[in-house]
């Protein structure tokens, strides 16, 4: 009897042995390259699935350089623009393999965007508009905002506090040009607020042309805004410098009339007085006189 009931056992055993299915088709979990940008550390993993662990990845084909690729994993920074083909080789433990044909391509980062946040429905009166600089770093912008059928309070206007601008408001042409730098690399923050009005009900419309600059000060496009000069004394590259030398002093060692880059009033410091006098020259250059 007792027999009988060890077979059975025995074959009940190879029953459920002969149920389980056959191991997965070994494979890649994703094929997707991510584009790589210029300057910017770059991470990409190509994770496998089925066959037998462990794995083993082989890279046929060549890189941009500063990437290399390891135990699938493709790392580094980027030095070269371009798009590379290369294989990729998945061996299992099975000795069973396949190919990959992938390709990676490598371009100047793109340039920062505003976040432009209004009602999204009618408005009369006053409302706060919020901008926000979002997705790659930047230093400083130049900017010109149509704001149709509104007007800003400039009195209102709060910055980040690691921005220096200036600014000037054309309320024929309804127009806000606006030039700002960081004092350090700033990515997804609120830029500034400020108050509009809106005289009669309708729903806020904004629109701009805007020109970004890197964690380099470098431009990451290379036209400006188009808008009219300034009367002269302003130039861009002034507000760039103070927002570089934004804080320092001259050394206690130093000349009394030593430079100081920045420093446009000659006391011997970057501050506020330096921005204000910066301010003071931003405006719109006079009218023609009449023949």
């Amino acid at each position: 009897m007792r027999a009988w009931i060890y077979l059975i056992a025995l074959l009940t055993l190879a029953a459920c042995g002969s149920e389980a299915g056959p191991t997965e088709p070994l494979r890649l979990t994703s094929t997707q390259v991510p584009p790589a940008y210029i300057g910017e550390a770059y991470q990409a993993e190509f994770p496998a699935a089925g066959g037998v662990r462990p794995y083993r990845y082989t890279l046929d084909g060549q890189l941009p350089k500063g990437l290399e690729f390891r135990d699938g994993r493709l790392t580094g920074t980027p030095q070269e623009k371009g798009t590379f083909a290369f294989t990729l080789l998945l061996e299992d433990a099975a000795l069973s393999s396949r190919a990959f044909r992938l390709e990676l391509t490598v371009t100047d980062p793109p340039p920062p965007r505003f976040e432009l946040v209004l009602p999204s429905a009618p408005v009369e009166g006053p409302f706060v508009w919020v901008v926000r600089v979002k997705d790659r770093p930047t230093t400083a912008f130049r900017a010109r905002f149509t704001l149709k059928g509104l007007t800003p309070v400039l009195e209102t206007l709060a910055a980040h506090p690691d921005l220096l601008y200036v600014l000037r408001w054309d309320a024929t042409q309804q127009v806000l040009d606006l030039d700002a730098a960081f004092v350090r690399p700033q990515q997804d923050v609120e830029a500034f607020r400020l108050t509009l009005e809106a005289p009669t009900p309708l729903r806020p419309n904004v629109t701009h042309q805007t020109q970004f600059f890197d964690a380099k000060r470098a431009p990451y496009t290379p036209q400006p805004p188009e808008r009219p000069p300034s009367e002269g004394a302003y130039t861009f590259e002034t507000l760039l410098t103070l927002a570089q030398h934004w804080g320092q002093s001259r050394a206690a060692d130093a000349e009394p009339n030593a430079p100081l880059a920045g420093d446009l009033n000659g006391d011997g410091k970057v501050n506020a007085l330096d921005l204000e006098r910066l301010r003071s020259s931003y405006a719109w250059a006079p009218e023609p006189e009449a023949p």
